[in-house]
């Protein structure tokens, strides 16, 4: 069934943009690789050799696991600057579950300065794009800022 989904889009994205299209397909091979498969063993160092590819066509959600597979060190050696560099041009991209953690990036300080603005503003734009895990944050985020300088009370 994802294999004929994966066909559908390609044959779809041929028709719109060559080059985007070959992004795509790329993207869509590395996730393969990525997740594995019945057909595909998983493979994180193939995965992402394809994402590395795919991003550099200008593909968004390959950006976003390039900043994935650094951040969590899937096939290539960890590194927090260079995962944070890969998310930040995968959520100016508009990728929500990407504008999400690079606000957490910059809350807890994972390869960057930490910066509660920062987080604040990318929290927000994930929620705005409907990230559901970015709407939650700012619910605890906002009950913990209120209890804290309003009541000085950061027990719940």
């Amino acid at each position: 069934m994802n294999t004929l989904k994966a066909i559908f889009a390609i044959l779809i994205c041929l028709s719109i943009n060559n080059s985007y299209s070959q992004a795509y397909w790329l993207y869509l091979q590395g996730e393969e690789y990525y997740s594995g498969t019945r057909t595909t063993p998983q493979n994180f160092e193939r995965a992402f050799f394809l994402f590395e590819e795919s991003a550099k066509m200008g593909c968004p959600m390959a950006e976003e696991r390039m900043g994935t597979c650094y951040y969590l060190g899937h096939g290539v050696t960890q590194s927090y600057r260079k995962a944070f560099r890969w998310t930040k041009r995968a959520a100016r991209h508009g990728i929500a579950s990407s504008q999400y953690q690079l606000g957490y990036m910059f809350f807890w300080g994972k390869g960057c300065q930490k910066s509660a603005d920062k987080a604040y503003k990318w929290f927000h734009r994930a929620a705005d794009r409907g990230d559901t895990t970015a709407i939650d944050f700012l619910q605890q985020f906002s009950l913990y800022t209120y209890q804290k300088y309003v009541w000085g009370d950061t027990t719940n």
